[in-house]
């Protein structure tokens, strides 16, 4: 099941990387009607909107309007929140450190797994924007190195042709 994933901005809102730190939960939206009247505000976005590939096949326009779930269509670099029972599910190709494409890659596999990715229509997640992470924009993680591994592990384990996973640059 996937949560749709917002974000809570201070008073800079729709700043890329977010506005000043949220620390006070009670900014948080509760209810979905209460969700969207602050997306309509500009207090509340869809999480990370300036990277449309990490959260944008929810399909928030459509999510405001469900009153059931619906299936969304994975594309590449999908990384929702999601709730679901771990049976079945991959490992985190466990090679990657730092930051960068390790919750990509997880939920690329449990795609070619076969795995669904349903919106619930009522529920919701909320990140409070807060300052930098130590380390968040480091180049020392080896992210950029390991994709090659990833690519070879799902064309020997799944079948991905080269077609696809040139999508991955």
């Amino acid at each position: 099941w996937v949560l749709p994933a917002f974000e809570r901005f201070g008073s800079n809102p729709r700043r890329k990387g977010g506005g000043q730190t949220v620390d006070d939960v009670a900014l948080i939206p509760k209810t979905k009607d209460a969700l969207t009247e602050a997306v309509s505000e500009s207090v509340v976005a869809p999480f990370h909107e300036y990277f449309k590939a990490g959260h944008g096949p929810t399909n928030y326009p459509k999510w405001y309007n469900a009153n059931n779930p619906y299936v969304i269509e994975y594309d590449y670099l999908y990384e929702p929140y999601v709730i679901c029972r771990t049976e079945g599910l991959p490992s985190f190709f466990a090679s990657f450190r730092g930051f960068a494409f390790n919750k990509m890659s997880f939920f690329m596999e449990a795609h070619y797994l076969g795995f669904q990715f349903i919106a619930l229509p009522d529920l919701f997640v909320v990140h409070m924007n807060h300052g930098g992470r130590k380390g968040r924009n480091d180049k020392g993680g080896n992210s950029h190195i390991v994709k090659q591994d990833f690519r070879m592990y799902l064309q020997r384990i799944y079948g991905v042709s080269n077609a696809t996973l040139n999508k991955w640059k």
